[in-house]
């Protein structure tokens, strides 16, 4: 099982149930901010100030591995262009077609182990429900039916903070009263991936976000920088509502320059003005976009034989990067992000489309096993990884 921190309970000195492997050892009874110890009641979520002489953060945000060394295992972000369009549903299909490539580079000699890397899947937040139960479902699969994936080949699961209200983060965290500030959520997730990079250097980590590109995070009192959104203590009788919050993609834009995103796109009517928002969004702070991937829907009560209308909302994000793309040639502005996603060739490959899901009736799994579903994750996964090892040759030259 993978590991789970409730938020509001990783400040507490005695182990939580539900700490696993991480443990206590990330977090102590103290938070560090602006050189002020600051205790949290997890009942009460308040912050009480105590005296404490030049504290310091139990674990640095900033990456104590070699830089080198954390480059070389592929590391993805996955944002959605909006909530439920299928981030979690697109992640257990690439972590499948990640243990299914693992299976194909493995040695064919008995006496020698498979060289199998590792698949991690991390969910810093999560509100209702559990995306990592889907994972362990769905993703430790054999992937195709034409598959065989080694024993030991899976996809472990982890989630940082969880709260039980199904809403947004920040909204979960004021009605429980468990905030969790920006630099409480950054220096775990720094610290989860540090400690993938010290066992495992080959391989893939996919980190889903919560929501769309522009859905809130966690909120804290610790969240007063400037670019937090809060209410004003003076138009507000509930202290919770001046905790401050982040977008999801300003929340990650530490980890955003070194750390590519896929983009799961809407495939409903009305996406594609989502989509590109989404994906204008991201390359504006700077982020580097290496794939998007949308499920197809289809409208059922549009077509008098119920085979329903294709929106195709995949081809028409192609046709309007592509348009974008022969803009920036003939503009001379040869390093615009664009270009490094799609051209004529490549259309096809960078913007992948997947069939519309089954009825709830249905097993998902026959969805995931499915012929053209395997082939396109494949085909993702192949696309990732090459354009990963292009930046890691870059970086060596």
């Amino acid at each position: 099982m993978g590991t789970r921190i409730a938020a509001g309970s990783a400040v507490t000195t005695t182990m939580h149930p539900q700490w696993g492997r991480l443990g206590h050892s990330i977090f102590d009874a103290r938070l560090f901010w602006n050189k002020r110890v600051v205790s949290f009641s997890s009942s009460s979520g308040r912050p009480q100030p105590q005296k404490q002489p030049q504290p310091q953060p139990c674990v640095s945000t900033r990456s104590r591995l070699p830089r080198q060394r954390r480059r070389q295992r592929r590391t993805n972000l996955v944002f959605g262009a909006n909530t439920d369009v299928g981030k979690t549903v697109v992640t257990a299909g690439l972590c499948r077609a990640a243990a299914a490539a693992s299976s194909s580079n493995s040695t064919d000699d008995d006496d020698v182990l498979p060289a199998v890397a590792r698949v991690e899947y991390i969910k810093p937040l999560q509100c209702g429900g559990s995306d990592e139960a889907f994972l362990h479902r769905y993703a430790n699969r054999s992937g195709s039916r034409h598959t065989n994936t080694p024993a030991g080949v899976t996809t472990a699961c982890t989630t940082l903070f969880e709260w039980d209200t199904p809403a947004s983060p920040h909204v979960a965290s004021r009605l429980e009263h468990k905030p969790l500030s920006d630099e409480e959520l950054l220096t775990l997730l720094h610290h989860q991936l540090d400690q993938i990079s010290e066992t495992e250097t080959q391989g893939v980590t996919y980190i889903e976000t919560a929501g769309g590109v522009l859905s809130p995070a966690g909120a804290s009192p610790l969240n007063v920088r400037p670019h937090h959104a809060s209410s004003s203590s003076d138009h507000t009788d509930d202290d919770t509502f001046t905790w401050g919050w982040s977008t999801q993609a300003d929340l990650y834009q530490s980890l955003g320059l070194s750390v590519p995103f896929i983009l799961v796109g809407d495939g409903r009517l009305g996406g594609i003005s989502c989509t590109l928002s989404a994906l204008d969004s991201l390359q504006s702070r700077g982020y580097d976009v290496h794939a998007i991937c949308l499920i197809e829907h289809n409208n059922s009560s549009s077509s008098s034989n119920g085979s329903g209308m294709d929106y195709q909302n995949t081809r028409a994000i192609r046709e309007y990067m592509m348009s974008q793309t022969r803009m920036q040639h003939a503009a001379g502005k040869n390093n615009h992000p664009l270009l490094s996603l799609l051209d004529e060739d490549t259309a096809e490959r960078d913007v992948v489309s997947l069939p519309p899901l089954p009825p709830p009736e249905q097993s998902l799994e026959d969805w995931f096993a499915s012929d053209i579903v395997t082939q396109r994750f494949h085909q993702l996964h192949m696309t990732l990884e090459e354009k990963w090892n292009k930046i890691q040759h870059s970086n060596n030259n």
